[in-house]
């Protein structure tokens, strides 16, 4: 009985191997996910397989040698490769049934810094450093010029016993003073220590984490177009593409790689060397690809397959319209959805189990590395109440007894009537509060 003949179009990829394919039933060498599958059905409706290759990667569009041109200029009957779900092709070109959706995966670099190690200015940002310098420096200066002028100290010993004077209070060697400068100068040290604190024992007695890179698709932009990423790609550059963003972020991105550019490699089996050699390159497939990727790259330790999930990607085989052995693989690809993901999910993880236990390489934390001073608002409060309730009971030791002795001169009884004689030569004289009297002119008692 002769096997009809479909031909099947094949597009580079280093993962892609048609001739493991046998009319036999030998399983010597594995021809690839999307082959494996062909190879499946063609034995189940008794089909013989002629592979037709096009020197296009990926599916393509219009151009000549495409999987897509070939489909349209009837050369073959039905893609090999798994190809995106889009409008444009759905317009021309019938896909199979069900669409197989994959989520999108992400791979970059292994960040380096994954050591434990003491980073003095990691508690804040560099503005929040600036600050905290500034106000240092204005107590510093204030403190120094009081000296100088109050003290008559000359200025190289003025700023000598300032800096002892710091050290001594700040360290508690000695009390401070209860004035005003010098609770928030000790205030300000407190804080400092109080954060320090935090971030030793976050950085000794917690795991080190890695901040994710991005979570959601504004996020991914922002990076590429700020150039802390820039996409790897082995198509051209009008091709280029991220299956499911929206359509405003798809436009958007087309704009940051004609602004910014992109990682072109010619041959798939190069993308993750490339990726290696590029520390903010990143590579944006489906993650069984990005598995496939790996699994054949001996040093795929390297790298860290971010756990995103804020798209999906719609793959298909495509046909003509007129293919009359759609229905029947339709039928057939149904029958096979679960051997579908299973094969593929098997054949990887007996390829890829280092790098399944590893690709995660620190979970996703909201821990921020770099504080603001909004993240200590609260701390904030909490000293801002103290120092104000010290500032309170300060006045009032400083006000009440002033209040007091005011009240006692206000309410104490009238001064007696001073009586006062002066003797001067033979004349006495006696003074009273209202007059003046001489007692040489009164008469004796």
């Amino acid at each position: 009985m002769n096997r009809q003949v479909i031909r099947v179009g094949v597009s580079p990829w280093a993962n892609l191997m048609p001739h493991c394919i046998r009319e036999s039933l030998e399983t010597d060498c594995f021809p690839g996910f999307e082959l494996e599958v062909f190879r499946t059905f063609s034995m189940m409706l008794n089909l013989s397989l002629r592979f037709v290759y096009s020197s296009v990667p990926g599916c393509g569009y219009s151009e000549n040698d495409s999987l897509i041109a070939m489909l349209r200029r009837r050369e073959i009957d039905i893609t090999g490769n798994l190809c995106n779900l889009q409008s444009l092709r759905v317009q021309y070109f019938q896909p199979s049934q069900p669409v197989l959706s994959v989520p999108l995966g992400f791979l970059v670099n292994l960040p380096e810094d994954l050591h434990y190690e003491f980073k003095p200015l990691s508690p804040f940002q560099m503005s929040t450093w600036y600050f905290i310098i500034l106000i240092f420096a204005s107590l510093f200066l204030a403190v120094m010029l009081e000296k100088m002028i109050l003290d008559k100290t000359r200025f190289f010993d003025a700023m000598q016993q300032t800096a002892f004077d710091f050290l001594s209070y700040m360290l508690q060697y000695r009390v401070r003073p209860n004035i005003l400068k010098w609770v928030l100068i000790i205030f300000i040290f407190a804080f400092l220590k109080s954060l320090y604190s935090t971030y030793i024992r976050e950085a000794l007695m917690a795991p080190y984490y890695v901040q994710q890179p991005f979570e959601d698709q504004e996020t991914f932009l922002n990076q590429l177009v700020k150039k802390q990423y820039r996409i790897i790609d082995y198509k051209q550059k009008g091709e280029v593409r991220v299956h499911g963003l929206t359509p405003s972020n798809e436009k958007r991105l087309q704009q940051i790689i004609n602004d910014v550019g992109y990682l072109y490699v010619e041959n798939t089996s190069n993308l993750l060397s490339v990726l290696s050699k590029n520390r903010n390159g990143i590579l944006a497939k489906n993650s069984n690809q990005l598995l496939q990727y790996l699994s054949s790259y001996n040093e795929s330790y390297r790298f860290w397959k971010l756990p995103i999930r804020f798209a999906c990607n719609n793959m298909c085989y495509f046909w003509n319209r007129d293919f009359s052995l759609a229905d029947k693989i339709n039928q057939a690809i149904i029958e096979l959805n679960d051997f579908i993901l299973n094969e593929e999910t098997s054949h990887l993880n007996e390829n890829v189990k280092f790098v399944e236990s590893g690709r995660i390489v620190r979970p996703p934390v909201s821990i921020e590395r770099h504080k603001t001073l909004k993240n200590y608002e609260f701390l904030f409060m909490f000293y801002g109440i103290i120092l104000a309730i010290a500032l309170s009971v300060w006045l009032l030791e400083r006000l009440i007894p002033r209040f007091g002795a005011y009240r006692l001169k206000i309410m104490a009884p009238p001064s007696p009537v001073t009586h006062v004689i002066c003797v001067s030569g033979n004349e006495l004289t006696y003074n009273d509060r209202d007059q003046t009297v001489d007692l040489t002119k009164v008469d004796s008692v």
